[in-house]
């Protein structure tokens, strides 16, 4: 089996974040079980059960857990939850097979040696109540990786037609998240209004390495990080972000837009090896379906910045700068943070996620 790029998780992703479950649910469960079997097959006894919280998990080339082989081992996951009477959207993206069922009906069949990177996804319009479901997983040889989850389907509210009245309705103002202000060592507005050019990437320039313009990119001062880099991007979300053409890489991610809670974020960690300031960057792919107000947000040295909104729409193929910060040389759990929260209309947009990039500034 090829060793994929697509879709790359950590397993430290299952421990930061958690995949969406139902927004309305009782006490029915808050995880899988998990039967864990030595063989591809799912057969016999089960050789190890254990809770997991979420369906998110990159094993890579190694095994699922202690004591398991690293190919040939299956999985089965089964829950109980509450279902609303309405439609819900069933979903797993795995390496190798998988399949879905509900109330003992399969519903994803992908049982078969695949790579990571095509979701499959099912519609079900469930009854109110508990239901069961069930998701079975095998891994055969290479990689092992596999997501799964359910939500409500999202139904776009239908356009009102005007009518004559004493006052219009006001409009609703975008309100990022979080709120609060720190005080933070960094210089980033609300909104940018200047931008310093970034130094001209070379086109053999790695991840890490390599030279851009007259600025030398190291990995113990800047750096770039890629959104296929399984330790330095991690994200959840259900279902999880598509591929798109171009960027860097030639490829990047999208994920559709919401306009209430988010369902979706991703981080990108930056751990310089150097204390100081930082010019931080992010690469804008082309879209036609771009946001005009992607909401990012910088964790350096302990302090959380302001919401950066950026009109990715406006800003195709670009390094677009996100402000100077100061950052703590060494110390892990600094990161770029964008969720999938923007002012327009639910579903109307993408959210671009592509490569960032930091440039030591002295």
């Amino acid at each position: 089996m090829r060793k994929v790029h697509l879709l790359a998780t950590a397993v430290i992703c299952a421990l930061l974040f958690g995949l969406a479950v139902p927004h309305s649910r009782t006490q029915a469960a808050d995880h899988w079980t998990g039967q864990y079997y030595k063989n591809r097959y799912l057969s016999g006894a089960p050789a190890a059960t254990r809770d997991d919280g979420v369906i998110t998990f990159n094993f890579g080339d190694g095994p699922p857990m202690e004591g398991f082989p690293s190919d040939n081992f299956s999985i089965r996951w089964t829950r109980r939850d509450y279902f609303e009477a309405k439609p819900y959207m069933f979903g797993v993206c795995s390496d190798d097979g998988a399949r879905v069922y509900v109330d003992g009906v399969l519903i994803i069949n992908d049982w078969n040696n695949h790579e990571y990177g095509e979701w499959q996804v099912a519609e079900r319009r469930m009854t109110a109540g508990e239901h069961t479901v069930v998701v079975e997983y095998y891994e055969a040889t290479g990689n092992a990786r596999i997501q799964a989850g359910h939500e409500p389907k999202f139904t776009p509210t239908p356009e009102k037609t005007a009518t004559k009245g004493p006052s219009p309705t006001p409009t609703k103002t975008f309100t990022p998240r979080p709120t609060r202000t720190p005080n933070i060592y960094g210089t980033a507005g609300v909104k940018p209004t200047a931008f310093r050019p970034p130094p001209t990437l070379m086109p053999s320039l790695a991840p890490g390495g390599g030279e851009a313009g007259d600025v030398t990119v190291t990995p113990e001062v800047n750096q770039i990080i890629s959104e296929i880099d399984p330790k330095r991007f991690v994200w959840r979300g259900f279902p999880g972000p598509a591929v798109g053409q171009g960027g860097p890489g030639d490829s990047h991610y999208y994920i559709k837009n919401r306009n209430s809670k988010p369902n979706f974020e991703a981080m990108w960690n930056v751990i310089p090896n150097q204390s100081g300031y930082y010019d931080v960057y992010a690469y804008i792919p082309d879209s036609p379906r771009a946001t005009e107000s992607a909401l990012y947000q910088i964790f350096h040295a302990s302090q959380l910045s302001p919401g950066i909104l950026i009109d990715q729409a406006a800003q195709p193929e670009q390094w677009v700068l996100l402000g100077n910060y100061y950052f703590a040389g060494g110390q892990t759990g600094q990161y770029i943070h964008l969720s999938n929260q923007t002012e327009e209309e639910t579903a109307t947009r993408d959210i671009l996620l592509d490569a960032v990039m930091t440039i030591y500034t002295p």
